[in-house]
């Protein structure tokens, strides 16, 4: 799965989502889901649990009548996403790190927050710190490789810079809701790879 700003493309033979008839607001608009066996369906989002039988039930309904709400539409998407089986390790390190172009947004502040929220990183509890790296997939990808030098056990330092937002997390809590200050910088960066891929960011250098 490739992230390009606030959306994505799913690679050829490979879908992650949930089932459209059990997750209709989030996944309106999919067009497939991680195969499951031709007698099995893809598995229902989690968040669903906490919906009323009522609410599960009328849900399509509502969508037919108004259509989604497009803040609701994204933050139950970042969410179904996080929370779906079957997400790998690269493709986490893309929901987490990766937005390309930049997402617009009036103010760092403003920004993180709308980012954690939409990325599924403000539920069950608020991440501490999250660092957005606004550049392709395929260029952090060569950090892997020869753009990439050896930084201990399977870290690697990037010979180029890249522009970045940090988000952290204000006052102690980690309990919802969640209220983020950011800040940009132009730095390397140190991210950890797993079979030439990215895994894991690790911090700007």
């Amino acid at each position: 799965m490739t992230w390009v700003g606030d959306g994505f493309k799913r690679p050829p033979n490979k879908h992650l989502c949930c089932s459209p008839l059990i997750c209709p607001i989030a996944v309106q608009g999919m067009s497939g889901c991680r195969s499951h066996g031709a007698n099995r369906s893809p598995p229902p989002c989690p968040f669903l649990h906490f919906l009323p039988a009522a609410g599960r039930a009328s849900s399509r309904g509502i969508m037919a009548q108004r259509g989604p709400h497009p803040t609701l539409l994204l933050v139950l998407l970042a969410t179904c996403l996080a929370l779906a089986s079957g997400e790998t390790r690269y493709e986490k390190f893309l929901r987490q790190h990766v937005d390309y172009p930049r997402t617009a947004a009036p103010d760092t502040r403003t920004y993180c927050n709308q980012m954690m929220q939409r990325r599924g990183m403000t539920s069950p509890v608020c991440k501490f710190t999250n660092t957005f790296v606004h550049a392709s997939a395929a260029s952090i990808t060569t950090i892997c490789g020869p753009g990439g030098a050896p930084a201990g056990g399977n870290l690697r330092d990037s010979t180029a810079s890249f522009a970045l937002t940090t988000c952290r997390l204000q006052g102690g809590s980690q309990r919802p809701p969640c209220n983020y200050n950011g800040g940009t910088s132009t730095q390397r960066i140190r991210i950890a790879c797993d079979g030439g891929l990215p895994v894991h960011y690790d911090r700007a250098i």
